[in-house]
């Protein structure tokens, strides 16, 4: 950690350099990561081959363990549930053990991208969605409560699945049901809005939004929320965890700080709950989850909070 201020804050010019940082950290705990992997399970939650999830269960699981939905980050363009860019496909597995010895049963997905499988909005909160039913399927009949983690663009598609319209009966589903209950959404570095992008995004944000960038991105969806969207996030009791990181780039924090002025905006008159936003120090925008399954205190220390945010919402 102490090597990443030197590096760019950029989100470009930063991954190779953090991903050099934490291979051999990773690398050193790969028996402890693996052991958790070796009973991963994968399964299709939808018709395209895009369509797939990981599943890291815990070694002990009891029949109450919450289930943690982690939506990956990419520009829209990339990434994966397990990327190789570590040997051993240890990124995302560290994830998955980190949580699974929190007690999570984790999944992890795999969404449609932007010019490889012809996504296009709202296709990131249909996968969302569609991973969603799936869940309530596989633990049909069993109480579970349900989390969201959603990294940079998987910040966008999770709040997709939230403020689209077209997703309100899933959201339905598991806010007014009796099995999966969705309880919590951590958005972490994710870009609220696209009014401080780079130029060189513009292409990518076209393909994907069309000619309604703003209006599609979260923030616009959440400003233009109906009373209905609202009305289930409240009646659910659904809390929402705002994360962004020390070193994280301008078009990162602008957009977040815009995103929660304009929620606390509509605070009175949606009568939901206030956001709980926490900028944590050291990381940048990929360091984070490659710091996860290192065993080292400071490393991890974002994903014990968001743990201990979790087992708070569970019991408040």
């Amino acid at each position: 950690m102490n090597q990443l201020p030197e590096i760019s804050a950029s989100v470009e010019a930063s991954v190779l350099p953090t991903y050099k940082i934490y291979t051999k950290l990773l690398e050193a705990n790969a028996s402890k990561i693996n052991s958790t992997a070796e009973t991963r399970q994968t399964y299709s939650y939808g018709p395209h081959s895009r369509q797939e999830l990981d599943i890291y269960t815990p070694e002990n699981v009891s029949d109450t363990a919450p289930v943690l939905l982690w939506v990956h980050g990419g520009g829209f363009v990339m990434g994966d549930k397990r990327l190789s860019i570590i040997p051993g496909d240890l990124v995302y597995a560290n994830v998955g053990h980190f949580f699974a010895s929190q007690g999570f049963i984790s999944i992890f997905i795999n969404y449609r991208l932007v010019l490889k499988h012809d996504a296009v909005f709202p296709s990131g909160g249909e996968d969302v969605a569609l991973a969603v039913e799936w869940i309530t399927k596989h633990y049909a009949g069993q109480k579970k409560d349900l989390f969201g983690v959603g990294n940079s663009a998987g910040g966008v598609h999770w709040s997709t699945f939230l403020f689209h319209e077209s997703f309100s009966k899933t959201l339905e589903k598991v806010t007014c049901g009796d099995g999966v209950r969705l309880r919590g959404i951590t958005l972490q570095s994710a870009p609220f809005d696209f009014l401080k992008a780079g130029s060189s995004r513009q292409p990518v944000n076209e393909a994907y939004f069309g000619d309604d960038v703003e209006g599609r991105s979260p923030h616009g969806l959440m400003t233009s929320a109906g009373d209905s969207i609202w009305q289930l996030l409240t009646r659910g009791g659904v809390r929402i965890n705002v994360v962004m990181f020390e070193l994280d780039p301008i078009e990162i924090k602008e957009p977040v700080r815009r995103f929660v002025e304009a929620w606390n905006r509509r605070l009175p008159e949606s009568g939901t709950q206030e956001l709980v936003i926490t900028e944590y120090e050291g990381h940048n925008h990929i360091s984070p989850y490659v710091a996860l399954g290192t065993g080292i205190e400071r490393e991890e220390a974002w994903g014990f909070k968001i743990v201990e945010w979790m087992q708070a919402v569970r019991t408040g």
